[in-house]
């Protein structure tokens, strides 16, 4: 598409000016519009002198992958078989807000030559004819990406304004790129808690537990003694020896650890930027990374309305792969969540004690009493976390000194709000859960805390 410079317009004018006089004051007739006209001839010619799309080819170099809050580079290269003008802009279309983008000063290359035939020899023994177009120019960007939200980010195409150096005419050209990027979960927080263990134990030593007489895995028959559970008496042996004898259990070594997700409507309000799902997602792939390198098996479920999600616990690298990949792909729905449903599901999935770490989110003690009750459930089978983001908005709002009756009433909602917050965190701690309501930047730290102190005092 050719379009003409603001310096054409002014051209034109005049060109036109110049024409009405001849016309007007001279006579000349047709011959008056000769000024106008080969100033329109100008223009044609001088963007006959740009590159058609034809003339253009791109060639994209960037990572098809990309992790939230990382920067990176990448590179678009364009050949002509044309002169490039001297001043080209260039402009990204994209499909996405996963990522963000930004295009640097071009640079020009150095004129190159392409082979379009090859110049080795054929099966029958003859040399097919070598040729070659030689490239009239080459430019390259450098692209800043950076990863802002788990997504894909789909870049449709380029668009270019070249104009020349006479600066009459412009051409509006439009290349596609069809370039993805997906940008998954981050696992900085992985890293930064695995380095932070081993620091850990190169300064306190690290032995191995052993501990008997709690856990589920059988170690040995002993005699009942004062203050042993009589329901480990085996009443068999006891039979033979004429004494009673009970079984001395051990505590299992390799640990499954599920991480459950609610991804309902709640779980997408942003704070900080970044919704409640992804703060939860980033905290989990820490567990899980930590999880791992202690050889516990770590699995993940998300439920919302129903059940979504479901996968096995694994151990050891492919199973903190297989996790990050499905946390990557995990989405907050516009829908309210069905805590009946989705922890029922839950507990007839598992078919062993298991540490259960729940990241989800509640508005008042009417719409977290099912909740509740099915929590309370599940904390006596299994050892039961609970995760909860504060919002820092709402903690604002209610220590501020209100200045007017809006402020006074959003401090009495927020201080509503804060008080059956803390009743249903207070019910879950007495059902035997651990209760976590924490910022989000110290939501990780906090867990994993919470995870190490767990698996030391061997609570599983």
């Amino acid at each position: 598409m050719i379009r003409p410079t603001p310096r054409a317009l002014l051209l034109g004018l005049f060109a036109f000016a110049i024409s009405a006089v001849l016309a007007l004051l001279l006579g000349l007739g047709l011959a008056s519009v000769l000024p106008f006209a080969g100033v329109v001839l100008l223009i044609f010619l001088d963007a006959n002198r740009l590159p058609l799309a034809r003339h253009l080819t791109l060639r994209v170099d960037m990572v098809p992958y990309l992790e939230t809050q990382m920067d990176t580079q990448g590179r678009i290269t364009m050949q002509s078989l044309r002169p490039l003008p001297t001043k080209i802009e260039a402009t990204l279309t994209a499909e996405g807000r996963a990522l963000a983008y930004h295009l640097q000063e071009p640079q020009r290359l150095v004129e190159t030559s392409i082979g379009v035939g090859a110049g080795a020899e054929a099966d029958a023994g003859e040399k097919t004819d070598k040729k070659t177009t030689v490239l009239a120019g080459a430019v390259a960007w450098t692209v800043n990406l950076r990863g802002v939200q788990r997504g894909t980010t789909h870049l449709r195409e380029m668009r270019l304004d070249l104009q020349t150096p006479w600066g009459i005419a412009r051409r509006m050209v439009r290349l596609p790129l069809d370039q993805q990027v997906r940008v998954n979960v981050s696992t900085t927080g992985a890293k930064h808690a695995s380095l932070t263990l081993q620091k850990r134990g190169t300064m306190f030593g690290s032995r191995a537990q052993l501990l008997k007489g709690q856990g589920s895995e059988f170690d040995s028959m002993r005699d009942f003694q004062n203050g042993m559970d009589p329901r480990l008496i085996d009443w068999k042996q006891t039979a033979r020896r004429g004494s009673l004898i009970a079984k001395e259990m051990r505590l299992e070594q390799n640990h499954q650890v599920y991480l459950v997700f609610d991804t309902g409507y709640l779980m997408s309000t942003q704070i900080d930027g970044v919704s409640k799902l992804d703060h939860a997602i980033n905290a989990g792939l820490a567990i899980g990374w930590v999880a791992s390198q202690q050889g516990d098996q770590v699995g993940c479920y998300a439920y919302d309305a129903k059940p979504r999600l479901f996968a096995a616990a694994k151990r050891g690298k492919a199973g903190y792969s297989a996790l990050k990949y499905q946390l990557g792909a995990m989405e907050p729905a516009a829908i309210e969540t069905n805590p009946t449903y989705g922890i029922t599901h839950l507990r007839q999935r598992l078919n062993r004690r298991a540490l259960i770490v729940i990241f989800t989110d509640f508005v008042d003690t009417t719409t977290a009493e099912l909740m509740v009750r099915h929590l309370q459930l599940m904390a006596k089978d299994h050892l039961v976390a609970f995760v909860a983001v504060k919002n820092g908005d709402l903690e604002a709002t209610l220590w501020q000194e209100p200045e007017n009756d809006i402020d006074l009433s959003h401090s009495v909602m927020a201080a509503q709000i804060h008080s059956n917050r803390q009743l249903v965190l207070a019910r879950l701690r007495a059902a035997g859960l651990f209760c976590l309501d924490v910022d989000p930047r110290h939501l990780t730290t906090n867990l994993l805390n919470t995870y190490v102190s767990i698996r030391e005092r061997q609570l599983q």
